[in-house]
């Protein structure tokens, strides 16, 4: 995923956070309401995309904590765009 840094802060010493802003946004075209209720596949469809929509808002904004030595050899600034793999906790 790509993101575009928003801001960043030490956070102390030795520390420095990076914040972050999803720089592209995907969305969905709702279907008519009566189009929804009429048959029960397109409304388990429709709870879905919903559910994936909801997911994809929480992802909108990220942030990580660097070493500052990382830091300074990345040598990112504020509205840098940087490429980010989310992967589920405890995935290797």
């Amino acid at each position: 995923m790509k993101y575009r840094i928003t801001k960043i802060e030490m956070r102390d010493d030795n520390h420095v956070i990076v914040y972050m802003k999803l720089s592209e946004k995907r969305g969905f075209a709702a279907p008519k309401v009566e189009e929804v209720f009429s048959d029960p596949f397109r409304l388990v469809e429709f709870s879905k995309q919903i559910g994936n929509a909801c997911v994809n808002s929480i992802v909108d904004d990220a942030y990580i904590t660097l070493d500052y030595a990382q830091y300074s050899e990345l040598e990112l600034k504020v509205g840098d765009y940087v490429e980010l793999e989310i992967k589920p906790y405890g995935e290797v």
